[in-house]
């Protein structure tokens, strides 16, 4: 979907930043806690979205753990993102068409899909596997009622792996077919089912 050598300057730039937030405490993905570059200073905000514009910001979730947010000026982030947009423009349009219908009077008067959230997520060794989860629910209480008054509106997820995952041990994402659905959602949240053991990732990093 996107040229190997954008995303090896990608993946690069994402752990240059990622070395210095954690050199200097910003950061180390040790909590839920927002932890930002030393010097940050972009004050852009969008309601209703994760976006940043000018600087990266590492949001921490769990030890070796990374959730950074992509600044939108970044030239290497701004390449892989067009480069991924534009080789699945088709598969998202057709995607979206099948998205929940809560806010139909806003989908009609728009044309284009919103981007809300863009972000690398970097498994370092000694992480342990995340839940497994949806990032969009598909149960009616997640997204709420057809007023819109949900927490989230309807959402697709895009994933570029920025390098090779030759084995387990780099802790390559693990992904369930058929399971977007709000049976599987229910079985998920509800019964606590398919929840894998802890297993500390080792080798190298990944960034996806």
């Amino acid at each position: 979907v996107v040229d190997s050598a954008a995303c090896a300057l990608l993946r690069s730039a994402l752990f240059a930043h990622l070395d210095i937030s954690i050199a200097d405490g910003s950061g180390g993905g040790a909590g839920p806690t927002h932890r930002f570059a030393a010097g940050m200073d972009d004050m852009s905000y969008v309601p209703g979205t994760r976006l940043r514009f000018a600087e990266a910001a590492d949001v921490g979730f769990a030890v070796a753990r990374h959730d950074l947010l992509l600044p939108l000026r970044d030239p290497a982030v701004g390449a892989v993102f067009a480069a991924a947009v534009a080789a699945l423009r088709p598969v998202l349009e057709s995607a979206a068409s099948q998205l929940p219908r809560v806010h139909k009077s806003l989908l009609a008067a728009r044309e284009a899909m919103e981007v809300v959230e863009l972000a690398a997520l970097i498994a370092r060794p000694g992480a342990t596997h995340q839940a497994i989860h949806g990032d969009y629910g598909r149960l009616p209480d997640y997204y709420g009622s057809s007023s819109g008054s949900g927490r989230l509106p309807p959402r697709l997820v895009v994933l570029v792996s920025l390098q090779d995952v030759p084995s387990p041990l780099h802790g390559g994402t693990v992904f369930l077919p058929h399971t977007a659905t709000a049976a599987a959602h229910a079985l998920l949240y509800e019964g606590n089912a398919l929840q894998p053991r802890a297993r500390s990732v080792g080798g190298s990093a990944e960034a996806t």
